[in-house]
């Protein structure tokens, strides 16, 4: 039984470098004709970028965007926060009456 896997070593992806316009080839040695980053849908509010609803795929979005910092993600993490305190008051009234 013969393997014909070949042992390349692959060099990492810089998604930077390759969105400026150097070259790209794939696992099989293609080269990549296009490469595109596409963006979260976010809102910015007093110069704070949040996503656009807390949905799954939104925040996932937002959260595995390549230029996403700590501090982003903090602000997310506190936002998403105070979005549920909101709705437990509500809760909590609604349970009132």
């Amino acid at each position: 039984m013969t393997n014909n896997k070949t042992n390349t070593k692959l060099k990492p992806f810089n998604l930077e470098r390759a969105l400026a316009g150097d070259k790209v080839i794939s696992r099989n040695g293609q080269v990549v004709s296009q490469v595109v980053e596409f963006g979260s849908l976010t809102e910015t509010i007093d110069d704070v970028e949040m996503p656009i609803d807390y949905t799954f795929e939104c925040v996932n979005d937002y959260v595995h965007s390549v230029h996403r910092t700590y501090e982003e993600l903090e602000c997310l993490c506190l936002g998403m926060a105070n979005e549920f305190d909101k709705l437990n008051k509500s809760k909590k009234f609604e349970r009132q009456l």
